[in-house]
């Protein structure tokens, strides 16, 4: 049980990194037309962060002037997430087989 514990953990982690306040505003104000076509991500919503948090993991900043430093932000963030929704999800499957086996 300690292995899911810790993988539902991580999975909280996860959800808690994926939004991207800074960013979001950033785009809300300077860049409305890709602002939209995101999904009009708010800053503390997670379920309208997901389309942004895609867009940074594929460095979608990077054709965007003026964002360079809050995407590379944002970036390190998200590859945190991933790797934590990842980890979490490997913790809580192995954890539950774990549970069932024993």
């Amino acid at each position: 049980m300690v292995l899911v514990s810790a993988g539902l953990l991580m999975l909280v982690f996860a959800f808690l990194l994926v939004r991207f306040p800074l960013l979001a505003e950033a785009l809300r104000q300077h860049h409305s037309q890709l602002w939209l076509q995101l999904g009009r991500p708010e800053p503390w919503s997670f379920h309208q962060s997901l389309g942004l948090f895609s867009w940074v993991l594929a460095r979608g900043f990077d054709q965007t002037p003026g964002l360079l430093i809050l995407g590379e932000q944002a970036l390190v963030r998200a590859r945190w997430a991933r790797s934590l929704f990842v980890v979490g999800f490997g913790c809580l499957v192995l954890g539950y087989f774990w549970a069932l086996l024993a």
